[in-house]
């Protein structure tokens, strides 16, 4: 995997920003991935510590992940008083090397996963991706601490993703459920596509064939339909729709 090399965020013209996640991030990540199960109807069964698992393997790995921040109003107290992170956490720089017991264990140490390029250094295909199985640098690990959410802002969408030589896969892309009906969807996909993506890649996302909110969301945005996925399953299971 490619990761960035900018320790900033970025925003839009309205305030939405993004930053890249951190092992702070995980359970959060999880926690809308499990929602993200519920509302498209999937027979995924795994439970929420599985889903973390899932989640701090793909990032060590072949995907990165993104987080959306707004600016918190007046009007949302509860979602500022429950999402943002305390400046009293503390935060950790990117470029430098944490503490042995904030870094994360699975499978080896993690691989920086930094914030995201800019324009003129776009993902780059993953022929050019070395093997990342083995110890990273010092100053390459994930701060435990990192990607906080700025004070007077909270978070409301999370991409995930990876970068193959053919297309961008956008596996995972959710919006906290009592933020929807705002935009923030729309946005967030035009600030992947004019800040994060290669502008001469197609980007392939997927959705289940019954979850018609997905499919009229995406098309909104732009994609077209391209293929249909076809299983055979046994007769005594069953796919959990909504």
């Amino acid at each position: 995997m490619i990761v960035a090399s900018l320790p900033d965020s970025r925003t839009s013209a309205d305030g939405l920003t993004f930053r890249v996640a951190a092992a702070a991030d995980l359970r959060q990540l999880a926690l809308w991935n499990q929602q993200l199960i519920e509302d498209e109807g999937h027979d995924n069964r795994m439970s929420l510590e599985q889903l973390v698992a899932r989640m701090r393997d793909w990032l060590v790995t072949e995907y990165q992940a993104l987080i959306f921040d707004e600016p918190a109003t007046s009007a949302d107290p509860a979602l500022l008083k429950s999402q943002w992170i305390p400046a009293s956490a503390g935060m950790t720089a990117v470029r430098s090397a944490p503490a042995a017991h904030e870094r994360i264990p699975a499978s080896g140490e993690m691989t920086a996963v930094r914030s995201v390029r800019a324009a003129h250094e776009r993902i780059p295909a993953c022929a050019e991706v070395t093997a990342m199985r083995s110890a990273p640098a010092a100053h390459e690990r994930i701060p435990a601490r990192a990607g906080m959410t700025a004070v007077g802002s909270a978070p409301v969408a999370y991409a995930l993703f990876r970068d193959t030589p053919e297309w961008i896969h956008l596996r995972q892309f959710f919006v906290a459920r009592d933020r929807r009906r705002r935009g923030i969807g729309a946005r967030a996909v035009a600030l992947l596509r004019d800040l994060v993506f290669p502008p001469d890649k197609p980007v392939i996302v997927e959705a289940m064939a019954w979850n018609q909110p997905a499919l009229l969301f995406w098309r909104a945005v732009g994609f077209a339909d391209r293929y249909i996925g076809l299983e055979s399953r046994p007769a005594a299971a069953s796919v959990r729709r909504p």
